[in-house]
């Protein structure tokens, strides 16, 4: 037993794998030197041990960090794409009267869809809805092509959006119901635009100063041109819709059309106003 304390005797022990007989001859000078030796030992070891562990906690603070980035990158680009967002719905007109001129403003429409998607860059979210109206008479007459940011699926939808005649011939068209298809659709962009392709105006006397005929029109008392705009254009304001027009010249002119739109615009803001675009603009006008 060490004469300085019994305890030196076990560490020493521990520590060297001497023999209790060969600790019992050793002088108290030496087992000083040695339980001193065992005692560094032990601080250099503590110490490595220490520095593994600040290691460790090292190594694990950066794999936090890394994913700490990582979640702040996907939720800022998450914020990105909200705040950078457009919806962009195309309402075309789909009767035989456009025959001739429908490619064309396909054409331009598909201008437009890549002009918006060049601006918005990445990341963002761009999602584009096309409606297809016709008019009374039709066996289908609203075709619709919900908020997609698949630009193959809307070139396809495009391509099969036909023109058709109807069984009652006059020149103007349901346009309220591709409108009122339009505002049923999931609106969540920031940044909403819509985009009516016309060539006649919406039957009714409120919407054009031609005619009650069998060639003009038939229904020129139709009476969704009174509380059905207004509920339409109510559903716009509200929405905040960034309306366009494409016209098409033709008779009955749509000028009179479009001043109700504006009118029916401004109720909801005064300031607001529609931009009525021909096919010879160039896309970045529609946007």
């Amino acid at each position: 037993i060490c004469p300085l304390h019994p305890r030196l005797t076990c560490v020493a022990l521990m520590a060297s794998n001497l023999k209790r007989e060969n600790l019992a001859s050793m002088s108290d000078g030496d087992l000083r030197k040695l339980v001193l030796q065992m005692s560094m030992k032990q601080d250099s070891l503590f110490r490595e041990n220490q520095e593994l562990r600040l290691q460790q906690q090292s190594m694990l603070d950066q794999s936090v960090l890394q994913d700490n980035l990582h979640r702040a990158i996907e939720q800022s680009e998450h914020r990105a794409k909200q705040v950078k967002s457009v919806d962009a719905c195309f309402v075309f007109d789909c009767t035989s009267s456009m025959k001739d001129c429908l490619n064309a403003a396909k054409n331009k429409m598909q201008q437009v869809q890549t002009f918006i998607l060049t601006c918005m860059g990445q990341p963002a979210t761009v999602r584009f809805a096309v409606v297809g109206y016709r008019d009374y008479g039709y066996a289908n007459p609203v075709q619709v092509l919900p908020f997609t940011s698949d630009t193959g699926r809307v070139t396809r939808f495009l391509d099969n959006l036909a023109t058709k005649g109807k069984t009652k011939y006059d020149l103007c068209e349901d346009v309220l119901s591709g409108l009122e298809a339009a505002v049923e659709l999931e609106w969540t962009a920031t940044i909403k635009l819509m985009y009516l392709v016309c060539d006649s105006p919406n039957h009714g006397r409120r919407f054009h100063d031609g005619k009650a005929s069998p060639r003009t029109d038939q229904i020129i008392d139709d009476p969704r041109q009174w509380t059905a705009a207004d509920c339409a254009f109510d559903a716009i304001n509200r929405l905040g819709l960034e309306l366009s027009c494409l016209h098409i010249p033709k008779y009955p002119s749509c000028q009179k059309m479009f001043k109700v739109f504006q009118e029916l615009l401004q109720k909801g803001d005064p300031g607001r106003t529609m931009q009525i675009l021909s096919m010879r603009d160039p896309a970045y006008e529609f946007a």
